[in-house]
């Protein structure tokens, strides 16, 4: 690193790179210098993309350029153990897309490796970034809800960019279905907004066309918070959380910049005074959305404040999150409901299977 900024190669060429890509031109501190992709046309057009960059066939090459500092690993999660460890093998730091890997057993493999390298590591959960997300977690540690007792959540879509989902997204032994590609950023957030562990889940999944292209999982949380996402790649697109408490309800909307919401009991959320206060809110909003629609709007935006953490965090050497530790964690939850959604039962998440594979 030079001092003043971070020098960047991505690895994986598609749509998430291109989402990547667009978050780091926005950063003052960042610069990407090399992508990666065995697919030609997909690195050609990303090189492109980024002002003539350099562009790779073989991943390998563009780890040994020196001048790199940081990697994107934006491939399947099947090849994510080999490509961090080669990074970390060269002294690279690196952003590892999610799910960290297909199982616990090369979860465990590439914590052991992380372990023993002064590099460092961030998992690309981006909506921790996202400012309702924030705010919501901020309310909650200060109380605005009282007890929580429950959580929910969906998250759908049909298709990425106006673009079919790539064929790994199919099976879950390549890292994909929605119970684990998708679902683990909820999982994540659970734990974020809440701050404990999952107990207990039990799924329920529909197989369309490949594995878990529709789910609905339930889940017990240590302290008995009761919480529940619906995932789909075949409806109509929607990302909302909502958390109760006996205090108030929070809500959400994560495409829309004045999707937060926060309701005190005893307030109905069709009440004059209360519709007229959103709308004041929304005008008060404006100002931030206008930043965030400069950055490709409000969720979009999260992807740019990932990365500015992570950049920041690497210049003053301090402390970067989410960690592999919180990857292996929303992983195994995935994991247990994929058993559960097989057996029509609720499974402890300390029961996870290791490996889907085989």
């Amino acid at each position: 690193m030079s001092g003043s900024y971070v020098s960047i190669g991505l690895i994986g060429c598609g749509y998430a790179a291109e989402i990547h890509l667009a978050a780091l031109c926005s950063l003052a501190r960042a610069r990407v210098v090399a992508v990666a992709d065995i697919d030609a046309s997909a690195r050609c057009r990303l090189a492109e993309r980024g002002g003539g960059l350099q562009a790779f066939a073989d991943y390998r090459d563009l780890l040994n350029r020196p001048e790199i500092d940081v990697v994107a690993i934006l491939t399947p999660p099947y090849l994510h153990l080999e490509m961090a460890t080669a990074a970390l093998d060269v002294g690279k730091h690196v952003l590892l897309e999610k799910p960290i890997t297909c199982d616990l057993e090369e979860a465990d493999q590439l914590l052991e490796r992380a372990a023993r390298s002064p590099s460092k590591v961030i998992v690309g959960y981006n909506l921790r970034f996202h400012r309702q997300l924030q705010e919501a977690r901020r309310r909650i540690r200060e109380g605005a809800l009282g007890k929580v007792e429950f959580l929910r959540g969906v998250a759908s879509s049909t298709y990425q960019g106006g673009r079919r989902f790539p064929e790994y997204r199919r099976r879950r032994d390549l890292g994909g279905g929605v119970l684990i590609e998708l679902a683990v950023h909820h999982f994540d957030l659970w734990w974020y907004l809440l701050g404990e562990d999952v107990d207990e889940v039990i799924a329920v999944s529909r197989a369309t066309d490949g594995d878990d292209t529709t789910a609905t999982v339930v889940a017990r949380m240590a302290s008995g918070v009761i919480v529940t996402s619906a995932f789909s790649e075949h409806a109509a697109e929607q990302h909302e959380i909502e958390i109760y408490g006996d205090r108030g309800r929070i809500r959400a909307s994560l495409y829309r910049f004045d999707g937060f919401d926060l309701v005190p009991s005893g307030s109905y959320e069709g009440h004059p005074v209360r519709r007229l206060g959103r709308f004041i809110e929304a005008l008060s909003g404006l100002p931030a959305a206008l930043r965030a629609y400069r950055h490709g709007g409000v969720f979009l935006e999260s992807f740019r404040s990932l990365w500015h953490h992570f950049v920041e965090g690497m210049l003053a050497t301090t402390a970067i999150e989410p960690t592999l530790e919180d990857g292996r964690r929303s992983l195994q939850v995935a994991l247990a409901a994929v058993r559960s959604a097989d057996s029509g039962r609720a499974v402890r998440v300390i029961d996870a299977p290791r490996s889907l594979r085989g």
